[in-house]
C-alpha cells in the first residue's frame, strides 16, 4: 500500500514548488487588489468603476480560494499549480507575440528626435525641427528688434522633422508659410477648404499623403491646413484672421479635440494672442512677413539647442513598455478589456470659447463662406458623453454646422483601437483613422451640395 502511495503522491520538491506557485499567485492577486482599490480611491472620476469593481471581485474570489486549495491533497495542488503556470506562460506568450506584431519590432526606428535630427543634418542642411505656436504662450511670442512677433505657422520651404508614432519618423516639406501642405495653394478665391486645428488637422504622425488635407486634395478639393500641434481655439481664430481671411475659402473646417478647452486657458494668458479676440481688426500681417518669421524661428531653435538640448524632446520612441506588457495591455486590447480611463475630465465651455466660435462664424460669413465644426473624438469619448454632448449643444446653439466624427466613425466602429498606432490610446489616429475621417467629411460636404473640381 505504501509502495502504491509512493508512486501516486508527487515528491516533496514538486509539492513545495506547487505551494510556492499558489502562494505567489495569492500574493500577486492581493497586490493587484490593493492597486485597484488605490486607483478607485485617488481618481474615481478618471476610471471605469464597473471594470475595476468587476476585477476586484474576481481577485477577491481567487485570493480566498487559494486558502482552500492549499488545504487540498497534494495531487490536486500539483495539478492546479501546473495548470496555473501553463496558463500564465501562454498568456504572456500571446502578449509578447501581439507586442512584436504591432510594434513591427525590426522596422521601428528607435532613434530619439535629436539623434534623427543630427543624422539628417549630416546630409542636408535644409532640415529643421517642427515648431508650433504653443511654444510661445508663456513668453507672449518672440521678441524681434524690441517688438513681439507671434508666429502661427512654421519655417517655410524646408524639410521639417515632425514626429514618430507608427515606427518611422515623419519628415515633411513645409509650404510657403511653414504648414504641412503641398505648395502653390495660397491663391485668393481658389481655395475650397481651409482646416484649422491642432495636431489632428496638421496630420500627426502619418505620411504626408495620408493626412486629412492631402486625402481631401486627392478628391479634387483644394484643401489647405493651418493645423499646428497644441493649437487651441484662440490660436485657431488667429490663424483664420491671418491666413484664411486673405484667401476667402468656400469652407472652413474647425477641428475640435477634447483638450482644446484646456489649451484655451493657457492661450488667454498671452496678451498678444488675446488681441485676436478682443480687438476686431487686429492683425500681425503674418501673411506678408514670412521672411521675418523664418528668421525668428530659426534663431529660436538655435537658441533652444544651445541652452539645453533636453528641451527639444529626447524621449525614446514611445513603444510598448515592460510595464504595459505586465499589465497585458496588448492582449486586453484584442479582447476589448480596457479599463476605460477618462483622460479628459469634466469640460465646461467658457464664455471665451463661445465668443471665439461666434467670432469665427462671423468672420467666415464675411466672405460668404461656411464654417463647419468637426468634432474629433478621443478613444475615451465614450466614457464622458456628457462633455461631448455639452460641446455639441454649444455649437448647435450658435447655429454652426457640425461634422460629428465620434458618431460617424468611432462610436460604431467594430474595433476602434485598430485606428491608433499599435492600438495604443493616447496616440493620434493612424492612416486608416485619418482616411475614415476624410471620407466622412467628403460625404457630408457632398451631401450638403458642394461640388469641387480641379
Amino acid at each position: 500500500m505504501n509502495q502504491i502511495k509512493k508512486h501516486i503522491e508527487p515528491n516533496k520538491k514538486i509539492i513545495q514548488f506547487a505551494n510556492i506557485i499558489i502562494i505567489l499567485s495569492a500574493l500577486c492577486s492581493l497586490f493587484i487588489l490593493i492597486f485597484l482599490i488605490y486607483k478607485i480611491i485617488i481618481s474615481p472620476e478618471s476610471i471605469s468603476l464597473l471594470f475595476y469593481y468587476t476585477c476586484i471581485l474576481i481577485f477577491i474570489l481567487y485570493f480566498l480560494s487559494t486558502f482552500l486549495i492549499l488545504r487540498l491533497n497534494n495531487n490536486f495542488k500539483s495539478n492546479f499549480a501546473l495548470i496555473l503556470l501553463s496558463v500564465i506562460i501562454c498568456i504572456y506568450f500571446l502578449e509578447i507575440f501581439f507586442w512584436l506584431k504591432d510594434l513591427k519590432f525590426f522596422e521601428f526606428d528607435r532613434r530619439t528626435k535629436m539623434e534623427i535630427f543630427e543624422d539628417l543634418n549630416k546630409n542636408d542642411s535644409n532640415v529643421n525641427l517642427n515648431v508650433s505656436p504653443s511654444f510661445f504662450r508663456r513668453q507672449n511670442g518672440l521678441n524681434i528688434n524690441n517688438n513681439n512677433l507671434y508666429p502661427l505657422g512654421g519655417i517655410s520651404n524646408i524639410k521639417t522633422l515632425y514626429c514618430n508614432e507608427s515606427g518611422q519618423w515623419l519628415v515633411f516639406e513645409s509650404d510657403e508659410h511653414g504648414f504641412h501642405n503641398s505648395k502653390g495653394l495660397y491663391k485668393k478665391g481658389e481655395v475650397d477648404i481651409i482646416l484649422t486645428g491642432d495636431s489632428y488637422a496638421a496630420g500627426a504622425c502619418v505620411e504626408s499623403n495620408e493626412n486629412i488635407g492631402s486625402l481631401l486634395r486627392e478628391s479634387n478639393i483644394k484643401a489647405l491646413s493651418l493645423g499646428k500641434d497644441g493649437n487651441g481655439p484662440l490660436t485657431e481664430l488667429a490663424s483664420l484672421k491671418e491666413y484664411a481671411k486673405p484667401l476667402e475659402p468656400k469652407i472652413v473646417l474647425w477641428f475640435y479635440f477634447e483638450n482644446d478647452i484646456f489649451d484655451l486657458d493657457y492661450e488667454l494668458n498671452s496678451d498678444l494672442l488675446s488681441k485676436y479676440l478682443y480687438e476686431d481688426n487686429f492683425s500681425q500681417n503674418l501673411f506678408n512677413r514670412q521672411s521675418e518669421i523664418d528668421l525668428a524661428l530659426n534663431l529660436y531653435i538655435l537658441d533652444e539647442l544651445k541652452k539645453n538640448q533636453s528641451e527639444i524632446k529626447r524621449d525614446k520612441i514611445p513603444y510598448n513598455t515592460i510595464t504595459k506588457m505586465l499589465k497585458l495591455y496588448n492582449l486586453r486590447s484584442r479582447l476589448n478589456l480596457k479599463p476605460g480611463q477618462n483622460l479628459i475630465h469634466e469640460i465646461k465651455p467658457s464664455k471665451e470659447f463661445i465668443n471665439i466660435l461666434s467670432e469665427s462664424k462671423k468672420l467666415v460669413a464675411s466672405w460668404n463662406g461656411f464654417l463647419y465644426f468637426v468634432y474629433i473624438p478621443s478613444y475615451e469619448t465614450r466614457y464622458h458623453i456628457d462633455n461631448y454632448l455639452e460641446i455639441l449643444q454649444v455649437v448647435n446653439d450658435l447655429d454652426i454646422l457640425v461634422i460629428d466624427i465620434y458618431e460617424e466613425v468611432l462610436a460604431n466602429h467594430p474595433d476602434p483601437l485598430s485606428l491608433y498606432p499599435f492600438r495604443e490610446i493616447g496616440r493620434h489616429y493612424n492612416a486608416e483613422g485619418y482616411s475614415l475621417i476624410s471620407e466622412t467629411i467628403y460625404k457630408r460636404l457632398k451631401n450638403d451640395g458642394f461640388v469641387f473640381s480641379k
